[in-house]
């Protein structure tokens, strides 16, 4: 990790994409599935920080080389241990699974000190903000507590979302649409790419994939979805909800329908 300090894109008017979860009505048909009491216990809501913060977090920074707004999930465990890039979820034995940055946090006056796995050390003032704060490093900045789903009726519905970056006269791009149904049911399309602004010719190239399937879905309690396709493969991804969309595979989708 990158330990010089930049600045972050203050780019404040996000707090209003998770200021409370969608909604939908309650005439929505039941589902099979049943999420796991117990599961619903072993997760920590973000909370005003007084000195560390604790619980979940969206995060997101601009990163000026590769023009790329990274938007993603960090965990702050209430004994003081930090988990960048979350991905599947937070319950115990999905941060025992935990392949991302992993440090130990302490303030020091203003500022918050990271001690990663690796021996690396992150260190910034924080800046306390309505709704999260700002700390800014090589690969962090804003952040905002988000609050979790209280029923999967809240999931249900369809998003599409995306992400782009560039450099170098390069780029990649990915896009993606999720559709949820009261059933249990999903389909699910994502298109991955690379390309050149140009290549000799004075037009652009590019080459991607498309990736199609479905299957059923089940919510896990509060913060994690589960796909399960047609071949009984099953993924699992951090999920939270933000006005007009969700936060889900990495990926803020806004909710078409």
């Amino acid at each position: 990790m990158n330990l010089s300090n930049t600045r972050s894109w203050p780019v404040w008017s996000f707090i209003a994409l998770f200021a409370g979860a969608a909604r939908l009505s309650d005439a929505t048909p039941a589902m099979v599935y049943k999420p796991l009491a117990s599961r619903l216990n072993e997760v920590v809501v973000a909370r005003p920080m007084a000195a560390l913060p604790a619980g979940l977090y969206y995060m997101q920074v601009y990163l000026v080389v590769s023009r790329y707004l990274k938007k993603t999930a960090w965990y702050f465990a209430p004994d003081g241990i930090v988990y960048a890039d979350v991905t599947g979820g937070i319950t115990p034995a999905d941060l025992a699974r935990h392949k991302g940055w992993k440090g130990r946090a302490r303030m020091m006056g203003k500022e918050m000190e990271v001690r990663w796995s690796d021996g690396s050390v992150s260190k910034s003032e924080v800046v306390q903000k309505n709704g999260g704060f700002d700390w800014s490093t090589s690969e962090s900045g804003m952040f905002l507590a988000v609050k979790p789903y209280t029923d999967w009726k809240q999931l249900v519905g369809s998003y599409e979302g995306g992400m782009s970056s560039s450099s170098g006269g390069g780029f990649i791009y990915t896009s993606r649409s999720i559709t949820l149904l009261p059933d249990g049911s999903y389909t699910r399309e994502g298109i991955a790419g690379i390309g050149s602004s140009y290549d000799g010719t004075g037009t652009q190239a590019r080459a991607g994939a498309l990736n199609q399937n479905a299957g059923t879905w089940r919510f896990d309690g509060q913060y994690s979805i589960r796909f399960i396709d047609r071949t009984g493969k099953t993924s699992r991804y951090l999920v939270f909800p933000a006005i007009n969309g969700m936060y889900v595979e990495d990926t803020f989708c806004k909710r078409i329908r």
